[in-house]
């Protein structure tokens, strides 16, 4: 019989989290629809979203990422607020998307330099998201760019019926209208990043294990990784092949080994969550990678060493 990955859905949850605190900031209290487990129906989404709007208007919605800042301590905002910019924001995002089983993702492009089209859309099969849902999520992205970037960040519709400039919405708000895409411009390039940590690199494979884990959601190269530590792309090849390993095997061993460090907390994170905040590509790669090296699936292995 063929492996059915292990699959759950961890974001629905997340987002109504976010949802609750964003609304709460703004005097608002909602009751979080119950969910089995991690997972919260897009209906139940859909009918608290509803309320609100009836309730208090749209620009509501949009002012829910602003909740961020009163969030409790959340692995998957923290993960997304690590982002060095905001391609790296929506890389991540992109990349949450794929863990979660929400019909919907949102798809970007570079457009021009710190410029990027988005566009929240269905996935193959799925329905055309609402415009009260694609406006949260454009909420959120918004606000957590702004705050990854510390700066401004603008944003405007081909049809405009949005926009934000200078951390102000503007809404001309259609029951039925589809906002189409977006383009997305953040003031500033990236946040200040941190000097090389000047280890002196006599246990290389230690030292970018101990870097790549402070953040496995980050999509990390080699050139990257060298330029952080202030040497060559040369002389750090150099240094892995003396240990007998390359940058590939080191960064797949720095996310087993976070995983499995979650793992073996039972009230921790679930298995997608943990697979995603580990930096795998998606459940099935986390599911895939973990039994082959460690020969044992991660149900399995949390099931053993868990406490």
């Amino acid at each position: 019989m063929k492996h059915k990955p292990e699959i759950e859905d961890f974001a629905s949850a997340t987002m109504m989290r976010i949802i609750k605190c964003g609304l709460a900031r703004q005097g608002i209290e909602l009751m979080v629809p119950a969910a089995r487990g991690p997972h919260v129906p897009r209906s139940a989404k859909q009918s608290a979203l509803e309320f609100v709007v009836q309730a208090h208007g749209p620009l509501t919605v949009l002012r829910i990422g602003e909740g961020i800042d009163d969030l409790p301590a959340e692995p998957v905002a923290l993960a997304l607020l690590k982002a060095s910019s905001l391609k790296d924001l929506l890389e991540r995002w992109f990349r949450l998307s794929r863990f979660s089983h929400s019909r919907h993702e949102v798809r970007f492009a570079e457009d021009a330099p710190h410029t990027f089209k988005l566009q929240h859309r269905n996935k193959v099969g799925g329905p055309r998201p609402s415009t009260i849902e694609t406006l949260l999520i454009l909420g959120v992205i918004t606000c957590l760019a702004e705050k990854i970037t510390r700066g401004s960040v603008n944003l405007v519709t081909e049809t405009g019926l949005l926009s934000r400039t200078n951390g102000v919405w503007k809404l001309d708000f259609r029951d039925d209208a589809a906002l189409g895409s977006v383009t997305m411009t953040s003031e500033k390039a990236v946040i200040e990043e941190s000097e090389p940590e000047g280890n002196d690199f006599l246990d290389a494979p230690k030292a970018l294990r101990h870097r790549i884990k402070k953040d496995p959601v980050k999509k990390w190269t080699l050139e990257e990784v060298a330029r952080l530590e202030g040497i060559s792309t040369r002389s750090l090849q150099r240094k892995l092949k003396e240990h007998e390993t390359s940058f590939s095997q080191l960064l797949t061993a720095a996310r087993l080994e976070t995983s499995a460090e979650m793992l073996c907390n039972r009230s921790g994170p679930g298995l997608a969550e943990i697979g995603f905040l580990a930096g795998f590509a998606d459940q099935p790669h986390f599911t895939r990678t973990f039994t082959r090296s460690v020969g044992t699936t991660p149900s399995a292995y949390r099931s053993d060493f868990a406490s």
